[in-house]
């Protein structure tokens, strides 16, 4: 931080309701009591390590309701905190209230405070749905760079995601590589800008099918033993490619792509009766849905040109962008 404070994130529990917590790591207390279910918490501490103040980040009621706060980054007078939720969550520590609730592709938030702990805004990435989010950082145009990964809908990770939002929280590039292919793995754990708007990336992978390129090409890299860490540096005109998890496996396939009128999404996986076809728009709203029919093409006549996401449910048969052009 630029003044050297510290800024700690992470979430508590507890055993019994008159059981409490001190974030005070002095003589002193700073206790934190029995809250609705496992609460998140923001925690600083001046330069010598003594206590400031403490935040929390409640569910609305118990049971199903929680949220987990992944990464905190400063920038300025600002912090920035990047998390996953489920349920329904209040987003202001203060004393007002700022209630949101997760839907069946919104996984993920940003959260910014200034460095007293009093809400600024929030935004829920809608623009990148079934996204969950594992660190943020900032650069000093304001853009925002996660890293992630995308969840099935089992709520396991399907893919390892970087991505870059505006301060307007409006896409500018998105990268999924598959993160599971048999033993093969990547997960990027922290990321960052230089000065420069170069990006750095840190984490572990294994396997020896791994892709480190978050363009449209492959960089291939075997690990030595059953888990490695890599330390990755990309330029500032990165693109982004979204690869499909399914399609990888080649078990699902979108033709034409880009489309005009309608497509065909092919698949060799067992579709279950009353499977659907949605389409997202990149501020992470429904504007498509229609019953999937494996020998018919889908009428996507009425939407206007773009790009989107592609997906089924109940089942996850495919997750991939789709231009529409004409």
């Amino acid at each position: 931080a630029d003044d050297n404070s510290i800024y700690i994130t992470g979430d508590y529990s507890w055993s019994g309701s008159n059981d409490s917590v001190d974030f005070d790591p002095g003589p002193g207390q700073a206790l934190m009591g029995y809250v609705y279910y496992d609460p998140s918490f923001i925690l600083k501490l001046n330069t010598n390590g003594t206590f400031n103040w403490v935040k929390l980040i409640l569910g609305n009621s118990a049971g199903g309701n929680y949220s987990y706060i992944n990464s905190i980054h400063r920038r300025n007078d600002q912090l920035y905190l990047a998390g996953s939720y489920d349920g329904t969550i209040d987003l202001n520590p203060g004393a007002a209230s700022d209630l949101v609730t997760a839907t069946d592709t919104n996984f993920s938030f940003v959260l910014v405070l200034d460095t007293t702990g009093n809400f600024v805004w929030k935004n829920m990435l809608n623009a990148l749905p079934f996204f969950g989010s594992r660190t943020i950082t900032t650069n000093a145009a304001g853009n925002m760079l996660f890293s992630g990964g995308t969840i099935s809908s089992s709520s396991n990770y399907t893919s390892d995601v970087i991505c870059e939002l505006n301060n307007a929280a409006t896409v500018q590039w998105y990268s999924a590589k598959t993160i599971f292919y048999n033993s093969d793995s990547r997960e990027t754990m922290n990321i960052e800008y230089d000065n420069f708007n170069n990006i750095y990336t840190v984490g572990e992978f294994c396997g020896t099918k791994t892709d480190f390129d978050i363009n449209a090409g492959f960089q291939i890299v075997h690990s030595s033993t059953l888990s490695d860490i890599y330390y990755a540096k990309y330029g500032n005109n990165v693109v982004g490619i979204e690869e499909g998890f399914y399609q990888t496996h080649q078990t699902s396939i979108i033709y034409p792509n880009p489309c005009s009128d309608y497509f065909y999404l092919k698949t060799k996986s067992q579709v279950t009766p009353n499977t659907t076809l949605i389409l997202y728009d990149l501020q992470g709203r429904k504007v498509f849905q229609s019953e999937y029919n494996i020998e018919h093409p889908v009428d996507i006549s009425s939407i206007p040109s773009g790009i989107y996401i592609l997906t089924t449910s109940p089942d996850l048969l495919i997750r991939q962008k789709i231009i529409i052009s004409r």
